[in-house]
């Protein structure tokens, strides 16, 4: 009564029985590890997804990157083609669309001013004091009022005044125009970063001119010893490569950035510091072929009265085209001094600077920071004034180079 029938509970007692074997089974079997005593079961392994490849033309800048892990800007870093590594047969290009500021700034005087006579040359001996003229009228406490006088009929008009010249000249290295010695500018990029490279080039005779990264530090003490030594300044502006797997830095212009963010990063990064001359892209093989990004480069270095220099890191640059449209004065790199970064290479190339400055009468050339570079101008500044080459600052070439 009220009892399970013999069967059904005598069924239950084996199907329980043998669940109990297979639990106490399988643990042992897990504890075990399969017979391996003292080991766990491996965790599952998942399968890795192929790697996201970005798209073409793309850049991921970091926010700040460590200094040292910021590559130099030599063009096979950053992939640019090889034909911009073999020095053009043509002269570099030079374009100063509105050539009457050039009479802004005069040649350095080639004779220092004349110091102050002394007293022996205008008639007074020493220690005897010149006889005392009538006492001088005593000075009023207010000044007299003054009362604007209309021009007398027939008298000249008055001269306008003197327009100030635009910030490029203003801030330029003044030199004597060379005559007929080859001009060579020797500008050297990617400064700011390394602080005694820094200050070694700085300290290299010149005049050089030296081009500082945008997001370089302390870049206002290293600009002013740098322009302390008489060497021109320039702004090193990140442009986004051809590779997409090189950094050009913080701030960079990169494709596809709307015109007001590319202004907001060439404001901050024209902030950084002050008396340049202009700007020059740090890499840009992809940037400066852009049109659209270039075109607010270019109002933006118009509006600043700055030139641009084309580092000329791709063949396939708008800079030439858009530089003059829109009024700003252009330069255009024609030797890379140190693609090769070995000693004898860049003397190589210093050779090849010189014939190309002796053969088209002017000559543009852009070195780095490195060892190897710094040691090779330093042996050759002075022996190439000796043969006849005019050392002079970027902003020269762009005075005193006849248009090409």
């Amino acid at each position: 009564m009220g009892g399970a029938p013999p069967g059904i509970g005598r069924r239950a007692v084996i199907g329980g029985t043998l669940l109990f074997a297979v639990g106490m089974g399988l643990g042992l079997h897990l504890r075990g590890g399969g017979g391996g005593a003292g080991t766990t079961p491996a965790e599952p392994v998942a399968t890795p997804l192929p790697p996201r490849r970005p798209p073409p033309g793309t850049v991921t800048v970091a926010d700040v990157p460590a200094a040292e892990a910021v590559r130099i800007d030599l063009p096979v870093a950053e992939g640019a083609m090889p034909d911009v590594l073999v020095a053009p047969a043509r002269p570099a290009r030079v374009a100063v669309p509105d050539r009457t500021v050039l009479a802004h700034l005069p040649p350095e005087p080639a004779t220092p001013e004349p110091a102050a006579p002394e007293p022996a040359a205008i008639g007074v001996r020493p220690g005897v004091k010149p006889a005392a003229g009538p006492a001088p009228a005593p000075v009023s406490a207010t000044p007299p009022r003054t009362v604007p006088t209309a021009p007398m009929a027939g008298s000249p008009p008055r001269a306008p005044a003197t327009p100030r010249p635009p910030l490029w000249l203003a801030n330029a290295r003044n030199v004597a125009h060379p005559g007929r010695r080859p001009m060579v500018a020797v500008v050297i990029d990617d400064l700011g970063l390394d602080r005694d490279r820094t200050a070694r080039v700085s300290a290299l005779p010149g005049p050089l001119t030296l081009s500082f990264m945008a997001y370089a530090e302390a870049l206002p003490a290293q600009a002013r010893a740098g322009r302390a030594f008489g060497h021109e300044l320039m702004l090193h502006m990140p442009m986004q490569p051809s590779s997409a797997q090189v950094n050009p830095g913080p701030g960079a212009l990169l494709v596809g950035q709307s015109a007001g963010e590319i202004r907001r990063r060439l404001e901050r990064a024209l902030a950084a510091f002050s008396g340049y001359v202009g700007l020059n892209n740090h890499m840009g093989s992809r940037f400066t072929a852009d049109t659209a990004g270039m075109h607010v480069v270019m109002d933006m270095a118009r509006r600043r009265e700055l030139l641009f220099l084309d580092s000329r890191t791709t063949g396939a640059s708008v800079a030439p085209r858009l530089a003059p449209a829109a009024g700003v004065p252009f330069l255009e790199r024609t030797v890379f001094l140190d693609h090769d970064p070995a000693r004898a290479a860049v003397d190589r190339q210093l050779t090849v600077l010189e014939r190309l400055a002796v053969q088209h009468g002017h000559a543009i050339a852009i070195g780095h920071p490195r060892d190897a570079t710094i040691a090779a101008l330093a042996a050759w500044i002075e022996p190439a004034r000796a043969r006849g080459l005019a050392l002079v600052p970027a902003s020269a070439v762009a005075r005193f180079a006849r248009a090409v």
